[in-house]
């Protein structure tokens, strides 16, 4: 008779273990599942963000501007006469132009591009 309650208790115990282990995998369940969830709402986010875009750039001449001015720049690299007047003036974009200037700069041609990453730049400077 000494054995009928060992035996229940160890069976209780072994009972409420398995119960906590599921419960663990439950709860790790729908840790995944909100992570995949955050996931797929950054992805329409994303998403909804780049048919924006596009459909703004539609009726801009921006991007078209901003892509005549680099080969403008790039051309005049090629002119002996204009280098040094395009060193200096890189020169001066570069140590005295205020930085938030810079990154509207940045900000600006990366928008005309569809380039979402600028983010990424802020802070590795």
């Amino acid at each position: 008779m000494l054995f009928g309650p060992i035996v229940s208790g160890i069976t209780n115990l072994a009972t409420a273990w398995i119960k906590g282990k599921q419960e663990k995998a439950k709860l790790k369940s729908q840790v995944e599942l909100s992570k995949l969830e955050a996931t797929r709402k950054k992805i329409e986010t994303d998403g909804d963000w780049e048919k924006i875009a596009q459909s703004n750039a539609g009726d801009s001449y921006k991007d078209e501007l901003w892509t005549i001015w680099m080969i403008i720049i790039m051309t005049l690299c090629f002119i002996e006469p204009m280098q040094p007047v395009l060193k200096e003036g890189f020169r001066f974009l570069r140590e005295d132009l205020p930085e938030f200037l810079q990154w509207g700069i940045l900000i600006s041609i990366s928008a005309s591009f569809g380039i979402k990453g600028v983010s990424s730049f802020i802070g590795k400077k």
